[in-house]
Formats: C-alpha cells, structure tokens, sequence
C-alpha cells in the first residue's frame, strides 16, 4: 500500500462525522478496499437473523435489510469468526440467495464485539470479483472494525446514559446533582415541584440553599460528611432533597 493510498485512508476516517458515523465508515471502506458492498448488521440474540444499520454499494448509501443467517458465511462471523474469502463464495454457501441475488465472487466478514466482549453485530465487505490483495483487505478490516466498536461502546453508554436521565427526570423524588466542587448543576422537575426553585435560582449555587431551619445542626453535619464522602474521587454526585427540606 503506497504512501498516496495511507494517507487518502487516513483522511477518510478523520473526515467522518459522529452524526452518520456508520453510513460514512461504510462508504470510507468500500473506497478504501475497492469492494462493491460494506455493511454493518446487528445480529439478535439468538443469532438467527442479521438487520443491515448502514449498506453501502458503489459510493452510495442504499436501503438496509434483514436476512437469515443460516448457511450464510456470516453465521461464521456471528460465532466469533473471521471470514474471509476471495473467491468462489457462491459454490461454498449455495444456500445463501443472497450472494447469488448479488453476484458476490468474494468475502470478508468480521464480528463486532460489545465491551463485554459478546458479539452484537457484524462487519462484511462483498466483492462481485474475487479479492486481488487479501491481506491488504484484512489489515484494513481490523483497522476499520476496532474504530466501529468503539463507536458501538459509545453509542450503548450514551443509550444507559440517557436511560438513567430519563428517570431522573421523570421520577417523584427531588433529585439535584453537584459537580466535584459543590455546586449545583442539574435539577429535576420534581426538585422544582417541591422547593419552588428553578435551574437558574440555583446557578452557582451549593445544597447549603437547602438550609430550611427545620432540622438541627447535626443533621446537616450528617448531612455534609455524607456529600464529602460521594464527592471524593468523583466528578459529581446527587442527592434526595426530600429528607433535607423539610415541607
């Protein structure tokens, strides 16, 4: 691979925004290795069936679908298998329509793994001719495959992450959350209901505002050795303002 191609590559991948990263990694691939078809498919649970989240096909995206994966060459992707071969592909899976329907001559597939380690989905490059630089092809295939699980990793934690705010959200109990020096970042709307206070009353300000005079000072010495104990080592921490604001 000469200096040209390495660094059109590396462009490529740099250039790729977050918003369609998989749409654009695909296509980025498919230029990259010359191949007629990438895509990206998640595979259930029970590693039946294979759902395309981003296809392309010559430098476009085109529309995803769902196939089986039985005597496919991806079942052996989907078991933790790299798959690779450059020709010939129909006569080894002849049950698989789609490969003929597609004209595929050559291969590669490899699974995309969660950061548990299971595999959640698969990579696959097909060729309608058979692949001239096999190892050329595979080196590209990891280099491409560990930045889409990444992504993948990314795309989960942000998922669990806006789950969590979700709840917070929605949930009866007033909730606040401090950054590591104390102050107030993020209110739920129960917090708001209760206390009568908005984000922007709050704005640089700490949970001494809590400070009601119906409890006693040792309940918010309690109170604070327990903040100092959630704060240490993290970047922030919430607390339940029911017991503190007593109304």
């Amino acid at each position: 691979m000469n200096v040209h191609r390495i660094t059109s590559i590396v462009k490529s991948i740099s250039d790729i925004n977050s918003d369609n990263f998989f749409d654009e990694i695909c296509l980025s691939l498919s230029r990259a290795i010359d191949a007629d078809f990438v895509f990206i498919a998640s595979i259930d649970d029970s590693k039946t069936n294979a759902t395309s989240i981003a296809v392309a096909n010559r430098g476009c995206i085109v529309d995803n679908f769902t196939y089986a994966l039985k005597s496919s060459p991806c079942a052996e992707v989907s078991n933790e298998s790299i798959c690779t071969h450059r020709c010939n592909i129909q006569h080894l899976y002849p049950d698989d329509l789609l490969l003929k329907d597609m004209k595929i001559d050559g291969y590669v597939g490899i699974p995309l793994k969660t950061s548990k380690g299971q595999v959640s989905a698969i990579l696959v490059a097909l060729f309608e001719d058979n692949i001239s630089n096999v190892l050329e092809v595979e080196t590209l295939f990891m280099l491409f495959s560990g930045l889409i699980e990444k992504e993948i990793h990314k795309s989960s934690y942000l998922k669990k992450i806006e789950f969590s705010n979700n709840i917070i959200a929605n949930t009866h109990e007033a909730i606040m959350v401090c950054d590591k020096d104390k102050f107030i970042t993020y209110i739920n709307p129960s917090f708001t209901r209760m206390t009568g206070y908005t984000q922007a009353d709050l704005h640089g300000k700490t949970p001494k505002i809590l400070n009601s005079g119906k409890q006693t000072k040792a309940f918010y010495q309690t109170m604070w050795a327990d903040i100092n104990k959630m704060v240490t080592g993290k970047v922030r921490f919430g607390i339940n303002v029911k017991m503190v604001v007593n109304i």
